[in-house]
């Protein structure tokens, strides 16, 4: 809301129709600058009905979906508590009368904290309205936690020895200058040290507000970088983000790690570490110049020879071969319980013949990270007692209360409620997400549920081959991890959940693992690939990409890309479209997000520590979980993480 009052104005156009078109393009849309706010654009002369019906539509698409959301949010909620609180009273009185700590069980007094809880929240689009913005940083900060408060004060200080460094060196230049134009006159003192950047793990639960933090110290720096920088702004204002995938990178508004430094990817892994030569160490020379700090998240997921190739490019861009990182600072966020780096060591690994470690044997996270702990659960704080059973589940220290809640969740056999979960799943968890340890259960899901689909919406199943160059016939069933992302054949349908398999756009949103709803296919069978129209939930998706408007939502334009990969030694080069069908998704590829309803499959099966506490962790309340198997067997720790956590825990004390 304005301080003080202000004329709207309307901007001058030679379209007629633009005038009564703006009152509907301004509403609930709260602007300072009314061509970039409204319309994204900054010159005059771009302004055209069809740029501004697009924006209409969007406003308004966006200001429904969020007004329905919220109402419809609110009443499942109390919906779900109700049942809820009937549900376990009866469980607690048939199996523990006396114990009042099982899970989900509500005195009255609870029942009201628990319906202010399900009060609609801010949508997602409105709180990431702020992501840039440096006047929302004093609000932040009130809210940060005294842990959280530790990181930023570690930051701040440092940025403030930098700019006394950066004075305190020019006089220094200006002395020593002198100096040799006036040898004998003046004594010239050693040249001024540098600080010592910060280098810090910050680790937590799920859920424990790494993300807030990490948007807290990004606009901190941004607007040190901006008085620091005036006179020759930075391309990366201060500050790079990155995380290991698409999904954490744009959960976080970064970039990849591997697109952020510019580092080797193959089939298998990154690939060797290679110096940056002639216009490409240029450019990404130029990208780091005036940044003081890198964050990467997710850095569970990070493996040890990725830091180090992290730390040789930094080094390389900032000229500094007997240095750290570049000698700027370097936060890494994430938790060592969740999952680990695909075929790769963990970065506290001390398996020699895996780490790229610098020469002299030095062990760069050893030696150089400090640890700072969040333990305030942020995600599930609106149900405290789910919380703690997910801490219990993190350390794979479930009781056996815990395991009678998490099995009245669940299809098992064993489970007397689960009627009533069967239930659930054709109601209020129609739509939600299906996470799977393996491919092959995810594949079989979405082929069951697109076959539903088609059936129940009478619009035909499409198939799009891929067009392969080269002299070796691909076969059908390859892996598509080892074509390049891309299938041999997509089968899709209107209607049908996807996912992007490849980074078209990460800043745009339109990262591998993105997910949408198909708006628009061509109805030709059989066919090679051809474009497709998504409509994605998430109005920040696809704002700079072809968009159209279908059914009344906006649609992003998805074309067929072209990758090249090796196989049994011989070149390929595949075009195909960029996307997978998405009714369900690894547990890998969920890591970092935070879901609306889950049905997790964490039975015996599951065949990685952290795996099943990754799926559970997922949702923001245990109403909002189910299980298409449960075992408490599957709630295991890595023995690895465990240690290492405890030695960071000593360190700290």
């Amino acid at each position: 809301m304005r301080k003080s009052p202000r004329c709207v104005t309307t901007p001058k156009s030679n379209i007629h129709n633009l005038v009564p078109k703006y009152t509907l393009l301004a509403m609930n849309t709260p602007f300072r600058d009314e061509l970039h706010d409204l319309l994204g654009i900054s010159d005059p002369q771009a302004v055209t009905e069809e740029r501004v019906d697009e924006a209409i539509l969007r406003n308004r698409e966006c200001i429904n979906s969020q007004r329905a959301h919220m109402a419809d949010n609110f009443a499942e909620r109390v919906s779900e508590i109700l049942n809820k609180v009937q549900l376990t009273r009866n469980q607690s009185l048939k199996a523990r009368p006396d114990n009042d700590d099982l899970l989900g069980v509500f005195h009255e007094n609870e029942l009201m904290q628990a319906m202010e809880s399900a009060a609609p929240a801010a949508p997602a689009t409105v709180i990431a309205h702020v992501r840039d913005n440096e006047e929302d940083l004093p609000d932040l900060m009130t809210k940060l936690s005294q842990e959280q408060r530790e990181v930023l004060h570690k930051v701040q200080s440092y940025l403030e020895q930098v700019d006394v460094f950066d004075s305190t060196l020019q006089s220094w230049k200006r002395t020593k200058e002198a100096a040799e134009a006036f040898p004998g006159t003046t004594a010239v003192l050693p040249q001024p040290t540098p600080p010592t950047p910060p280098r810090l793990i910050v680790l937590g639960p799920g859920g424990t507000g790494k993300s807030f933090l990490i948007l807290t110290l990004m606009l901190a720096i941004r607007k040190w970088a901006k008085v620091r920088c005036a006179t020759k702004p930075s391309p990366q204002q201060g500050v790079v983000l990155a995380a290991p995938t698409g999904i954490a990178a744009f959960n976080v508004g970064g970039s990849t790690i591997h697109s952020a430094f510019q580092l080797k990817v193959e089939k298998n892994g990154y690939g060797a570490y290679q110096r940056l030569n002639g216009l490409s160490l240029n450019s990404f020379t130029e990208k780091f110049r005036n940044v003081q700090a890198v964050i990467i998240d997710e850095v569970s997921m990070v493996g040890a020879r990725v830091l180090s190739q992290i730390h040789q490019r930094l080094n390389q861009a900032m000229s500094t071969p007997e240095g750290f990182f570049g000698n700027i600072a370097v936060i890494l966020l994430g938790d060592f319980l969740q999952l680990r780096p695909v075929r790769a060591k963990t970065i506290f690994s001390q398996d020699s013949t895996e780490l790229d470690i610098v020469p002299g044997r030095f062990h760069l996270y050893h030696s150089l990270f400090q640890p700072v702990f969040l333990t305030i659960p942020q995600r599930q704080k609106g149900d405290q007692v789910f919380s703690n059973l997910l801490l219990r589940a993190r350390e794979g220290q479930l009781t056996d209360e815990d395991d009678v809640a998490l099995n009245s969740r669940s299809l098992n056999q064993l489970n007397p409620d689960r009627s009533y979960i069967s239930t659930l799943l054709q109601t209020e968890f129609a739509k939600a997400t299906w996470l799977y340890p393996y491919k092959v259960m995810v594949n079989a899901h979405n082929g069951k549920e697109i076959r539903k689909l088609s059936e129940n919406s009478g619009f035909p199943i499409i198939q799009m081959r891929a067009v392969d160059e080269g002299k070796i016939t691909v076969p059908k069933e390859a892996d598509v991890d080892s074509t390049g992302g891309l299938s041999t054949e997509i089968t899709l349908v209107k209607g049908a959940a996807v996912m992007l398999r490849h980074n078209i756009d990460v800043e745009d949103g339109l990262y591998n693992g993105a997910q949408g709803t198909i708006a628009s296919i061509p109805e030709i069978n059989g066919t090679a690939p051809m474009p497709i129209f998504v409509h994605f939930e998430d109005p920040r998706i696809g704002t700079r990409a072809e968009r159209k408007d279908v059914d009344g939502k906006i649609a992003v334009r998805i074309n067929p890309k072209t990758a090249s990969f090796d196989l049994n030694g011989k070149q390929v080069k595949r075009t195909q479209l960029p996307v997978i069908l998405s009714f369900a998704m690894t547990i890998h590829k969920a890591q970092g997000l935070t879901l609306n309803k889950v049905v997790a499959h964490c039975g015996e099966g599951v065949f990685e520590a952290g795996m099943a506490y990754t799926a559970a962790s997922r949702v923001r309340r245990f109403g909002d979980l189910i299980f298409s198997e449960y075992s408490p067997l599957a709630f295991k720790a890595n023995d690895g993480a465990l240690e290492e956590l405890e030695r960071l825990r000593n360190i700290k004390k």
